[in-house]
């Protein structure tokens, strides 16, 4: 029985021991927490007064995004469908983007039909499309750069095949084919009371095939434009084609800008700088770059 004692009173006293311990932990930890509270909500005060230095790219001015609509085809040299690049090329899409960037914008390219590119263009949906007015049915929808450059629309037919004419009304009776989609001011009349047959496809390249295989007599299409087709077509030849020494018709090219924003100011600027880019001889060399 004494033993059994002497174990309670030395478990008493073990947990005695431990009992002063811990109390005297809990004194210690009353004594510093209000410091340490204290000493935290000063660094965290200080942390939020320290300015904050943006990195260079943050600080950097965002480029707006004008949205331009092409042609899924193209309409080379003026424009150019992009191969393994994220945008189209060519002479009107280079002088854009060039532009562009100059004056805090960036020039994104989306891909849509004639027809399909100016209804979107009339809702505001895409910001631009290359066009001249003279090809358009309501042109004061839009609203319009300066002209960029002057396009002329000749026929192309066959060597063996000439065509001569003066006037439009000289070709009736002939099958001539033109880009679905498109205006021809001085054929059109002509085509809607079937003087002459009108033959439509969806670019110029099949336009050419077509007169290349006998299919229709002769296409309306810019020279520039048949030129390059063919050139960089191994289905198509230089020693087929002739053109014609009479223009179909000639019309400045330009951008047409969406009515449902207002373009005004970016479109001066754009022509400031496009008149810069003809006395200095810049546009110049990138019109080089297509021949």
């Amino acid at each position: 029985m004494k033993i059994k004692i002497d174990h309670v009173h030395s478990f008493h006293h073990i947990i005695g021991e431990k009992f002063i311990f811990l109390q005297q932990k809990t004194d210690i930890m009353h004594r510093f927490f209000p410091i340490l509270t204290t000493f935290l909500t000063f660094c965290f005060i200080a942390i939020l007064a320290m300015p904050v230095h943006a990195s260079s790219h943050e600080n950097a001015p965002v480029m707006e995004t004008i949205v331009v609509s092409t042609p899924p085809t193209g309409w080379p040299p003026f424009i150019i469908p992009p191969k393994n690049k994220e945008n189209d090329t060519g002479i009107m899409m280079e002088i854009m983007d060039t532009i562009t960037n100059r004056i805090g914008y960036h020039m994104n390219t989306v891909h849509f039909p004639e027809k399909r590119s100016q209804m979107l263009l009339a809702e505001g949906r895409v910001d631009a499309y290359a066009k001249a007015k003279e090809w358009v049915k309501n042109p004061s929808l839009y609203s319009w750069t300066d002209p960029i450059v002057t396009t002329t629309d000749v026929l192309v037919f066959l060597k063996k095949s000439p065509i001569q004419f003066q006037t439009p009304k000289d070709l009736s009776g002939l099958n001539i084919g033109i880009v679905y989609g498109f205006s021809y001011p001085t054929l059109d009349p002509l085509f809607d009371k079937a003087i002459i047959k009108c033959h439509t496809s969806k670019c110029t390249k099949n336009l050419l095939l077509m007169v290349q295989r006998g299919h229709i007599h002769a296409a309306a299409t810019n020279r520039h434009v048949a030129e390059w087709i063919i050139k960089n077509n191994s289905e198509l030849s230089t020693a087929d084609f002739a053109y014609s020494t009479t223009p179909i018709g000639s019309a400045p090219y330009r951008f047409a800008f969406s009515k449902n924003r207002n373009w005004t100011p970016f479109i001066k600027s754009f022509n400031r700088e496009l008149a810069s880019m003809k006395r200095n001889g810049e546009f110049e060399k990138i019109m080089s770059r297509y021949r």
